[in-house]
């Protein structure tokens, strides 16, 4: 019987925020245990600090898929300015839209 699990994170490698570790020791941890691990999170444009030293190495049952995800301040915003409700719920929302049409193939 195949365990399959589908782990929606937004901080993983390369990214080099402070969540990263836990993220990606769960998501290795669980291959170990015989589980087909897949992993949705940010392309990398999303980070503000990034390690490209610090990308895992995949095994045969693991699987990264990574969706657009824009910083309303930084992406999207002129001279500086945009619109408040742009950062509803929060600054990174314009990343759910494109993580739920990934997610759903």
């Amino acid at each position: 019987m195949s365990k399959t699990v589908l782990m929606v994170a937004f901080d993983f490698p390369p990214s080099n925020a402070a969540s990263v570790q836990r993220t990606l020791k769960f998501f290795e941890y669980l291959n170990e245990f015989g589980w087909t691990t897949i992993i949705l999170t940010a392309k990398p444009l999303a980070y503000p600090l990034v390690d490209e030293n610090f990308t895992p190495a995949l095994k045969d049952n693991q699987f990264v898929y990574r969706a657009t995800a824009l910083d309303v301040q930084k992406h999207l915003s002129i001279k500086g300015k945009h619109f408040n409700w742009m950062k509803t719920p929060d600054r990174w929302g314009t990343w759910i839209p494109f993580a739920t049409r990934l997610g759903k193939k």
